[in-house]
């Protein structure tokens, strides 16, 4: 009786418990999401898509607040994609704009 089922409404029932399993699979991932801690490096990717600019760009704008050089900033945002190293202003600006992120207000 099922394998007739199957065979006969297989064209159906597949598709239908594929959705299913799909509708499943995000509600997860949108559930764990959701719980996920942001790193700095999150923050700052984030900041670049809110502002529509680039993270060499964040970079820049935490480094005006320290007065440091552009030598300085290029070199730091080498070792930042090299070495995912964050330096002490970059740092700082990400603590002190989180909220900004949080709340969309970031630009």
């Amino acid at each position: 009786m099922i394998e007739y089922i199957f065979n006969e409404w297989g064209f159906i029932a597949y598709p239908v418990v594929m959705l299913f399993a799909l509708v499943g699979m995000i509600y997860l991932d949108r559930r764990t999401a959701k719980q996920r801690v942001l790193t700095d490096e999150d923050y700052i990717a984030i900041m670049a898509r809110q502002s529509e600019s680039s993270e060499y760009n964040i970079f820049h704008m935490a480094a005006k607040d320290w007065n440091v050089s552009k030598e300085k900033v290029e070199q730091d945002f080498r070792d930042y994609l090299l070495r995912s190293q964050l330096p002490y202003y970059m740092r700082d600006f990400v603590r002190r704009k989180k909220e900004d992120v949080r709340n969309r207000r970031f630009a």
